[in-house]
């Protein structure tokens, strides 16, 4: 029964919580899928300009450039994960991902970072905010990047159903509206490569 629908409290939610964090599941993670993401990062950078302007800030822990740098850690560890080859870094800059990561498996990845130690994050969760759009990938995962140890986990996954059932949420500032699903209410990662595959 999702979160939030008045059903077991603050505690039976910080249990599900933890369950689905032992659901998690580690990726792999090397030097040179670090070394992919600073390219295409870099590469992007200079084919947008963005070398010239100040870093804009992306919320208050990271800037823009450190939320994309994530997001590509998220992108090389679930390739190898799901067997899929990634870009070259010119290709990436010059094409960028049109919206769909792998789009032999129709999936997106979304990453969120993560500064404290990793067992915080079994009190906290997290959720999957995707922005809502004309065409959606079919599936959609959830990592979490944890900052101190440089690792990268998959935490669960939705489906392009599940995100267009899901409750809106509206970012003001840059007038957006986004699906949003709560860290517990995800599929299990477990499930997720028979799925994609």
């Amino acid at each position: 029964m999702p979160a939030g629908d008045g059903a077991g409290g603050p505690g039976l939610q910080a249990v599900r919580r933890m369950s689905r964090w032992w659901d998690s599941v580690r990726l792999g993670f090397t030097v040179s899928d670090r070394a992919w993401a600073a390219e295409c990062l870099s590469l992007v950078r200079q084919r947008m300009g963005h070398e010239r302007r100040g870093d804009r800030i992306a919320n208050a822990f990271w800037s823009a450039s450190e939320s994309e740098l994530f997001g590509l850690y998220g992108q090389a560890a679930l390739s190898r994960h799901l067997a899929q080859e990634l870009p070259s870094p010119t290709e990436y800059a010059m094409r960028g991902d049109r919206g769909t990561d792998f789009p032999d498996l129709d999936t997106e990845v979304k990453t969120v970072p993560w500064a404290a130690l990793e067992h915080f994050h079994l009190c906290n969760g997290g959720r999957l905010v995707v922005r809502l759009r004309p065409s959606m990938p079919k599936l959609t995962a959830l990592c979490t990047y944890f900052v101190r140890s440089d690792r990268v986990y998959l935490d669960g996954w939705a489906t392009r159903e599940m995100l267009q059932r899901a409750p809106r949420r509206r970012y003001s500032k840059v007038g957006l509206t986004a699906a949003e699903i709560q860290y517990q209410d995800l599929l299990p990662a477990r499930a997720f490569h028979d799925r994609a595959a």
